[in-house]
């Protein structure tokens, strides 16, 4: 099936210019502008073109048609000779233009084969005069009687008028009654038409001047013309002909200059690793998102996200830290290799380095002769080197030797002070963070992805979150307050935190002291059972001990604790010698203080928004 034409044709119907008006010309010039499916100019390129005469209407009876091979110029123009061609069906000469009105269909492959799959009909709004004079020489007279004080020798006649278009201007010439010619609209710059000539040939009762209406239109992606019932997806200049429609029988011709906008649809492919912000949300789950908006010009138009979410480190549980904010937590206690100076999180969450040498190595033996673990480590000490600073010029996670006078504390490693610009590890000084400016190993080897609660978030995340649990035996008449209890996870004490939503498998066991201090032996979770609770998102903090700090150069500090305590660093300071961390016991819980040179365990998120 033929397509409509809807690229720009400018079409135009002159005399052969070198046929006397004394007999009928064999010849009509046509030009027309081609543009393909796209609306491209289809410029430079040998074409094909048919051009069938209709009489009636643009369906009706073909009694001429004939074919061209002409080549377009670079602004996909090109002239033909209607009459001159290869005829396909009737003769040219044989035309009776008094039995009008004629319509020209002009189709075209812009691939010069015979596959014409672009189409236009055009009304012939020239009839030449000596192409109707030929057929008939004087206009009708039957029932148009009057006006017999016309000095003409007839009441009646026929003339040619010319419109012509011309870069930013409409001219009318030609006529009795306008021999002057007038302009009579003014086109936007920015038109895509050039040149485009009409002669109107309209049978009139003096005085007559052929009628032109216009319009100015602009529209999102396409326009259907009330005029002539054509849906316009290009910009352009386009007219329609209504032959004899006013009262004294002059054409009346319509313009529309049409102004098309597109819609914006984008696709946006991302991968990212933690969250991603888009259009001021931010996303931390994969999927297809979409974003509704009127773009510049106006038009209703959507943008697609294709989001991958690489949470690598990250466990599936999400933990509301305050009434805006959720986060992640890591897949376990932050790790320390000094030797190397390597950070990485534990393989479970339940392990701890406890008691072993190098968590309580002595400064003399230095980070270089240490090739083990260790997890617990003096307040900010994120073994980052920060420059222009007298007073914080390193931060060494293995130190924990103890002074006492100020800004001492931090030469030795332990975080920001009245020094540096913020004394938190947040803001300036969140270098000292060990989330902030370190590359985990297995926590997606990034910085600024991960990053340390601050005292307020550790409160908020124990006792003010609400959640959505069930499958818990208790609490049995409200669940807002399932956020936490104290267990034994495989042989190990600590704390199970259960995410804002949480469904516990069927096959675990039953959880006591929901939300309360209570015994680890309490709820002993085996590990079968702890599997499928990580699995749905429960987080577990081991009681890991702490670090003391060393007295002396010879004395070799030691640990304390390990099974029965825990103690997580937050981000937030309480003096330059204090910072706050949280801690746990067997029958307590809350956010205190003590000196930065104690070592604490490190456990870290991700914000998910």
């Amino acid at each position: 099936m033929k397509r409509t034409l809807f690229f720009f044709l400018l079409l135009t119907f002159l005399p052969f210019a070198s046929v006397l008006r004394a007999q009928a010309p064999q010849a009509v010039t046509l030009q027309s502008v081609l543009r393909d499916a796209a609306g491209r100019l289809v410029a430079n390129r040998n074409v094909s073109v048919l051009i069938s005469l209709r009489r009636g209407s643009n369906t009706g009876t073909v009694v001429y048609s004939e074919t061209h091979t002409p080549t377009t110029n670079q602004n996909g123009l090109y002239t033909v000779f209607f009459g001159r061609g290869t005829a396909v069906t009737g003769s040219f000469a044989a035309i009776d233009w008094a039995l009008g009105p004629y319509y020209a269909t002009v189709e075209a492959d812009p691939t010069g084969g015979s596959n014409y799959t672009l189409t236009v009909s055009h009304p012939i709004v020239s009839v030449p005069y000596a192409l109707f004079a030929d057929t008939a020489a004087h206009a009708p007279t039957a029932g148009l009687a009057g006006n017999a004080s016309h000095a003409d020798t007839a009441d009646y006649y026929r003339e040619e008028q010319r419109l012509t278009i011309r870069h930013d201007t409409i001219h009318l010439s030609g006529g009795r009654d306008n021999p002057g010619g007038a302009t009579w609209v003014k086109l936007p710059h920015d038109s895509l038409i050039h040149v485009m000539e009409y002669q109107l040939d309209s049978l009139i009762n003096r005085p007559c001047v052929t009628k032109i209406g216009s319009q100015t239109i602009t529209r999102c992606d396409s326009y259907t013309w009330p005029a002539n019932q054509t849906t316009y997806t290009g910009s352009g200049v386009y007219t329609h002909l209504f032959p004899h429609a006013t009262t004294q029988h002059c054409d009346s011709l319509a313009l529309l200059v049409l102004t098309i906008n597109r819609s914006t649809h984008n696709v946006f492919n991302e991968s990212v690793v933690g969250f991603y912000v888009w259009h001021g949300t931010s996303y931390s789950n994969a999927g297809t998102y979409t974003y509704s908006y009127n773009n510049i010009a106006g038009c209703a138009s959507v943008d697609t996200l294709k989001l991958k979410v690489n949470t690598v480190g990250a466990l599936p549980g999400v933990f509301s830290v305050s009434a805006t904010k959720k986060v992640r937590f890591s897949m376990g206690n932050l790790y320390f290799k000094p030797s190397t100076g390597t950070w990485q999180f534990t393989g479970q969450q339940y392990n701890c380095v406890g008691n072993t040498h190098a968590n309580y190595t002595t400064m003399n033996e230095g980070r270089s002769r240490y090739d083990a673990w260790m997890d617990l480590f003096g307040w900010g000490t994120s073994y980052v080197q920060v420059n222009g600073d007298g007073y914080n010029n390193r931060f060494e996670p293995w130190r924990c030797d103890a002074v006492s006078s100020n800004a001492s504390y931090n030469t030795h490693g332990y975080g920001p002070s009245t020094n540096m610009l913020s004394k938190n590890l947040t803001g300036a000084s969140d270098v000292a963070d060990w989330g902030v400016a370190n590359r985990i190993n297995n926590g997606g080897y990034m910085e600024r992805l991960w990053r340390t609660l601050t005292s307020a978030e550790w409160q908020y995340l124990f006792e003010t979150r609400t959640t959505n649990s069930t499958g818990l035996t208790s609490p049995t008449s409200t669940h807002n307050n399932a956020r936490f209890c104290h267990a034994t996870v495989c042989g190990v004490c600590g704390i199970i935190l259960f995410p804002d939503n949480y469904t516990h498998p069927a096959a675990s066991v039953s959880i006591q002291n929901l939300s309360a201090n209570g015994a680890y032996a309490a709820n002993n979770i085996l590990a079968t059972s702890w599997t499928a609770m990580q699995a749905a998102g429960a987080v577990f903090l081991p009681a890991c001990g702490y670090r003391n700090y060393q007295n002396t150069a010879s004395s070799r500090p030691s640990v304390s604790n390990v099974g029965s305590e825990g103690r997580y660093w937050s981000s937030t300071y309480y003096n330059q010698e204090q910072a706050y961390f949280y801690y746990f016991s067997g029958g307590n819980h809350y956010v205190t203080y003590y000196q930065r040179y104690y070592g604490s365990s490190v456990r870290l998120v991700q914000d998910v928004n």
